[in-house]
Formats: structure tokens, C-alpha cells, sequence
């Protein structure tokens, strides 16, 4: 068995948060997940009560993903003076979407960075991490409502600030989607609200790509 999480509600009441696995030689083990109520008496931690259920089955590697496959392919984002090129793909071992992207003013390439998005296992939740040329960082909680995914973001910018926000991605159709950040605060400040972003997919090779001409 294992602890997971333990939280301290007043100096004397606590929650205990784990994982209990009962095996019998030949057969799998039975897994059960429970939440204990602990109370301080005497100086001694005791049991006051304690609730007990079934582990919920894992998720497949790379099966609580599906519903984002749709983005695997080729971006674009173009205004008059910047263009966004995004390439997203699979993983060689189908566990995480990666995505890339390079920002373009006037031809010139000013940021890049990539994005990691994989099933978090313990927390049992779509999880993003994201790494930029300019040093900055950061991750985010992806959830589903209703047609549109949100990923709460938490990010580290390159001169040391914290930023947050939720980003709102809806899919438009195959061929499209939408983005907007709500909610930005940096520092705790809020910021200007962002206009929502059309992307669309690509269908001429990316800048410095050059097409195959070879056959497979």
C-alpha cells in the first residue's frame, strides 16, 4: 500500500489519503483506494473514521489522449506582421502529444518552444508541460467542458514573474480551431483580455521545410 496525500486540517484533525493492495499467491493482488479521518488524542494520532472503495481501473498509456489526437498535424496563426507555425505529433511510444512551435515576425524567427501533454496517472488528469526559447516555463491542467478543452495554466516568465491563466481551445472543425486566454494575471495582476485566435491547419510545408520527394 501507499500514502498519497496527507493534509492537516486544524492542529488536531487530519486527512490521510492512499492506496491498499490485498494479494493472494497466484491471482492479482485486489487494489482498493481509502480516505482516513485522523484525530489527535493524548498526543497519539487515532483513527476516527475511514471510507474504502474499489481503485478505479488505470488508463492505457496514451488512451486518455484520444480525445486530443485531433490535433496531431500541422498549424498555422497569421496576422499581418506574425505567423505561428505549430507541428504537433505522437511520441515514438504513443505516451505523449509533443507539440512545437516557432513565432515569425516578418520572416524572422523571434520565440520557439515546445509542449508536452501526457496522463498524469496519480492525479488521474490530462497534465502539459511547456519549455520556451526565451527561458520562460511553465505547466498546465487540461479538463473537458462540454466542446471545449481548458488548461489551467501556471507560468514562470523569463525575468522571474509568475503568470496564470486559463487558456480555452474549442475545435471549429477538422480543418480548425480556436484559442483564448481568460483570466490572465500576472504577478496576481490582472492583464488585458486577449482576442481569440483562429488556427487553422496547414497545407503548404512549414518554413525550412522542404517537401519528400522520395517514395516509402
Amino acid at each position: 500500500g501507499r500514502i498519497d496525500q496527507i493534509r492537516l486540517l486544524k492542529s488536531d484533525v487530519a486527512t490521510v489519503e492512499g492506496e491498499t493492495s490485498v494479494g493472494v499467491p497466484g491471482e492479482a493482488p485486489s487494489v482498493s483506494v481509502f480516505s482516513a479521518l485522523l484525530v489527535l488524542d493524548n498526543g497519539r494520532w487515532t483513527i476516527h473514521s475511514i471510507e474504502e472503495s474499489a481503485a478505479p481501473n488505470p488508463v492505457q498509456v496514451g488512451e486518455a489522449l484520444r480525445g486530443l489526437e485531433w490535433l496531431v498535424g500541422r498549424w498555422v496563426d497569421e496576422t499581418e506582421a506574425t505567423r505561428v507555425d505549430t507541428t504537433v505529433r505522437w511520441s515514438s511510444n504513443g505516451a505523449f502529444l509533443i507539440r512545437s512551435f516557432a513565432v515569425r515576425n516578418d520572416d524572422n524567427v523571434t520565440q520557439q518552444g515546445t509542449q508536452i501533454i501526457g496522463w498524469d496517472p496519480r492525479s488521474r488528469e490530462i497534465r502539459s508541460w511547456s519549455f520556451n526559447s526565451d527561458g520562460s516555463f511553465g505547466d498546465g491542467v487540461w479538463s473537458k467542458n462540454g466542446d471545449d478543452w481548458l488548461i489551467r495554466s501556471s507560468q514562470t516568465l523569463a525575468d522571474g514573474r509568475a503568470a496564470t491563466g486559463t487558456y480555452v481551445l474549442t475545435r471549429v472543425d477538422e480543418n480548425a480551431m480556436q484559442l483564448k486566454l481568460i483570466g490572465h494575471e500576472i504577478e496576481g495582476e490582472p492583464q488585458p483580455a486577449s482576442p481569440t485566435v483562429k488556427v487553422v491547419r496547414a497545407t503548404e510545408p512549414a518554413k525550412n521545410e522542404t517537401p519528400s520527394t522520395s517514395s516509402k
